[in-house]
C-alpha cells in the first residue's frame, strides 16, 4: 500500500481553530455553571446565576445593554424551565446520598453525577445559544466593539469580587 493511500486527509486548520474555540468556550461555560451551583451560594440563590458569573470574559465584555437583554432572555427561559432548578438541587441530593453509601458504590456515584452534569449542561447550552443567537444579531461595528471589549477584559483578568 502506498504512503499516499494510506494517509487520512488533513482537517484545514481554520477547522481545527474552530472546531479547538467551540471546545473550549463550551467546557469555559460548563465549568462556571457547575461551580456556581457547586459553590456555598447556591443555596442561598434560587434564580439564574448573574451573567458574570455564567458567562466569565464573553459575558463581562458584552455591553450593559447587551447584557441586559441576553439575561432577560436567560431568565425568561429559566423560568419556563423551573424544574430543572428543582432537578438540580434534587441532583445534588442524590450525588450526596450516592458518596454517603456504605459500602461505598461507585457505580451509583458516577450515575449520580452524570445525571447532575447532564441537568446543567442543558442550561448551559440554552446559555450558550442565547449568546450567540446576540452574537448574530449584532451588527459589524457592534461586534467589532464587543471584540475590542473582551480583548481588555481578557487582558486585564477576572475582577474578584470582594470578600465579606
Amino acid at each position: 500500500m502506498s504512503d499516499a493511500a494510506s494517509k487520512t486527509p488533513k482537517m484545514r486548520r481554520g477547522v481545527r481553530i474552530l472546531l479547538f474555540a467551540s471546545l473550549a468556550l463550551n467546557l469555559l461555560v460548563v465549568g462556571l455553571v457547575f461551580g456556581a451551583f457547586v459553590s456555598h451560594r447556591y443555596e442561598d440563590r434560587r434564580g439564574p446565576p448573574r451573567m458574570e458569573q455564567v458567562g466569565g470574559p464573553l459575558a463581562a465584555a458584552l455591553s450593559r445593554q447587551d447584557r441586559r437583554k441576553v439575561g432577560r432572555e436567560m431568565r425568561r427561559i429559566y423560568r419556563a424551565e423551573r424544574a430543572s432548578q428543582d432537578d438540580i438541587g434534587a441532583g445534588f441530593s442524590e450525588v450526596i446520598t450516592a458518596l454517603t453509601m456504605v459500602p461505598y458504590d461507585s457505580v451509583a456515584a458516577r450515575m449520580a453525577v452524570e445525571r447532575q452534569v447532564h441537568t446543567i449542561t442543558r442550561r448551559v447550552d440554552l446559555g450558550v445559544d442565547i449568546l450567540l443567537k446576540r452574537f448574530d444579531e449584532m451588527s459589524d461595528s457592534e461586534r467589532a466593539a464587543y471584540t475590542e471589549r473582551l480583548k481588555e477584559v481578557l487582558k486585564r483578568g477576572p475582577r474578584r469580587p470582594p470578600k465579606n
